[in-house]
């Protein structure tokens, strides 16, 4: 059960380590949006670039740190009834919930992978004026649904340790 554990944490390393990087995309989306508000107002310069790169990092941004959000707690959910009940009870519906859970991002990640690389051999590009490439887009859904499947994955490790009665 150890092994079980210290995969667990290898995971929450992971998706910490992923989190903590893709942060720094704010930044990105920060100066890129100053950069065209003064090319805008200033200048009278729009760009033909701005609102589809923008798009496209917060994109990013999102899927890859799903599997940060999750280990955080930070995903939206009901709390009413979940907060209420004993850490064994919430392992115990979590488990029950789990199989729905997997299915679902398991078919995400499979059919989103199928697309991704369908579009990364086509060199897919958007139908914009600009034309920047998609694919790299399409290929941040499978890594960040995975990164969140692995998280999920982490959860049901420990929760089975709580409902065994197990210490970590």
């Amino acid at each position: 059960m150890k092994w079980l554990i210290a995969f667990a944490n290898g995971i929450d390393r992971l998706n910490t380590w992923v989190g903590k990087s893709v942060r720094w995309l704010a930044v990105v989306i920060m100066v890129i949006l100053l950069y065209e508000t003064i090319a805008r107002t200033a200048f009278n310069a729009p760009t033909i670039w701005t609102t589809e790169v923008l798009m496209f990092i917060l994109a990013g941004y999102f899927l890859l740190a799903a599997g940060y959000a999750l280990l955080h707690g930070i995903h939206i959910r009901m709390d009413a009834l979940y907060n209420r009940w004993s850490r064994q009870k919430q392992a115990i519906v979590n488990l029950a919930t789990f199989p729905l859970a997997v299915t679902y991002l398991i078919l995400l990640v499979w059919t989103s992978a199928e697309h991704a690389w369908a579009s990364m051999m086509r060199q897919e590009h958007s139908t914009s004026l600009w034309a920047p490439p998609v694919y790299p887009l399409k290929i941040a859904i499978p890594v960040g649904v995975g990164l969140f499947l692995l998280q999920l994955i982490a959860f049901l490790i420990r929760d089975i340790v709580i409902i065994r009665g197990s210490k970590k």
